[in-house]
């Protein structure tokens, strides 16, 4: 059974530190890259209950989010291979 099982997240090829990321309110969609550490399986399912954003897709490796207006909002990721776990990602939508 894997141990401690994590997220670490990046964005245009750095690592974000912890779990918060500012985007602009854009018309393009933006992509969170992640990686589920200390286990093999990468697959999540993601979802969020704010406006300011709608998530796209959540394939394996890459969140992609579009920006709907200027606000706050939580994605809410659940690893497919441990629905016990729910890892958030807080993404402030700025102009």
């Amino acid at each position: 059974i894997e141990s401690e099982i994590g997220i670490q997240f990046g964005a245009g090829g750095q690592l974000i530190d912890g779990n918060y990321v500012e985007i602009k309110l854009s018309k393009y969609n933006f992509g969170i890259d992640y990686k589920l550490t200390n286990t093999d399986f990468q697959l999540i399912d993601c979802t969020t209950d704010s406006p300011a954003i709608k998530i796209f897709s959540c394939d394996a490796s890459i969140i992609v989010i579009e920006t709907k207006e200027v606000g706050d909002a939580v994605v809410y990721i659940t690893p497919l291979s441990h629905p016990e776990l729910v890892f958030e990602l807080l993404i402030r939508v700025v102009e």
